[in-house]
């Protein structure tokens, strides 16, 4: 089965909203999911959440990095993946990089997972995924 995705990062500024959210609603029409990506790094957050809810929020790395051990990070996250479940949003982490991020995010109820600690990018090629360590 394939997925095509549509993906808004929110680092970017974004003028017309209003112009964003039916560019979105279109292509979700036409089958393709919706995301937005680095969620937490720019200035648009939860604005762009309230205009447009998409199918997926990826959570950016720098709230992931060392969530096992920091507090704020923590709170954080644990409301922000609340909130996305409860608007019926797919969290994402990305950036996850250890056993104890992984760890922490799955107790928080994140199923979506990036980062180095799954596969390393690799050019012109796919890279190898050890399967053990995802579960």
């Amino acid at each position: 089965e394939t997925h095509l995705m549509f993906e808004v990062t929110e680092s970017e500024k974004v003028i017309d909203r209003e112009h964003l959210a039916r560019i979105l609603s279109h292509y979700s029409s036409l089958g393709f999911r919706t995301a937005i990506d680095d969620f937490g790094e720019g200035h648009a957050g939860l604005n762009l959440l309230v205009e447009f809810t998409p199918d997926i929020v990826k959570i950016d790395r720098l709230l992931i990095s060392g969530i096992d051990y920091n507090k704020t990070k923590q709170i954080v996250v644990k409301n922000l993946v609340q909130t996305l479940v409860e608007l019926g949003v797919h969290p994402l982490a990305e950036g996850v990089e250890t056993k104890e991020e992984l760890q922490y995010l799955r107790y928080l109820g994140v199923q979506l997972f990036q980062g180095f600690y799954f596969a390393k990018p690799q050019f012109q090629t796919f890279p190898e995924v050890d399967w053990e360590r995802t579960f």
